[in-house]
């Protein structure tokens, strides 16, 4: 990785994309709609021998706009840090079903197999937790989409969709996802994930139903994305 740590990168970058996108949101009154999600890390990611990446398309319900505002004017810093506990603490191991065909079943099968670890489901019970560790997880979207919680809670679509306009202007990026987190495979887990994420030039190879892969030349990045 480069000379910066990673956290120095993300937090020179997102910390000033939080406050920008908190000057444009501030008038508006916000509650009802879920506060962005930004990337999160294992704090084994740096260290790892295989960096990878899985990005879904949105969350529901993640934390509160109203405070996340709030925690933006008080400390930009701590703010874009503020729910990183909940990955650290491997939660997202209990976010499945019993199908074994939810966003989070199918993130631990990806991470056995690229681990080598035959039974997926000994992630699932943390039994091994170094590939738990040793990934990051982003959204396309980082303000979810207006059906997942925000009509549900009653927030008018004009004020969701200015919320959504200006997050995607300020936090939504794969490029800076890229350079920032520095991976060597990224799993897109969204077929149309929209200009405002994918903002540079990617060529997709099919190779299946709903399955791309692209490679960058001038990077390590090797980018597959994958929907069931």
């Amino acid at each position: 990785m480069s000379n910066s740590t990673l956290r120095e990168r993300y937090d020179s970058y997102y910390s000033s994309r939080a406050q920008s996108f908190v000057r444009e949101v501030s008038d508006l009154d916000v509650s009802g709609i879920p506060e962005p999600h930004l990337p999160y890390w294992g704090r084994s990611y740096e260290e790892s021998s295989l960096r990878i990446g899985i990005i879904g398309r949105d969350t529901r319900s993640w934390g509160d706009m109203t405070d996340f505002v709030q925690a933006v004017n008080a400390n930009p810093i701590e703010a874009i840090h503020r729910d990183e506990d909940v990955f650290d603490s491997l939660e997202f191991t209990e976010w499945t079903n019993n199908f074994g065909t939810s966003f989070w079943d199918t993130s631990m099968k990806i991470l056995a197999g690229l681990h080598g670890i035959s039974d997926w489901k000994r992630l699932k019970r943390r039994e091994e937790e170094l590939p738990l560790r040793s990934f990051f997880w982003a959204n396309v979207n980082s303000v979810e989409c207006f059906e997942v919680s925000p009509k549900e809670n009653g927030v008018p679509w004009e004020i969701w969709h200015k919320v959504k306009d200006a997050s995607e202007r300020h936090l939504d990026s794969f490029k800076a996802i890229l350079e920032i987190l520095q991976p060597h495979v990224v799993f897109l887990m969204n077929w149309e994930p929209g200009d405002h994420f994918l903002d540079f030039e990617i060529h997709w190879h099919d190779f299946g139903d709903h399955q791309a892969y692209a490679h960058d030349p001038h990077s390590i990045h090797s980018v597959l994305t994958n929907t069931a």
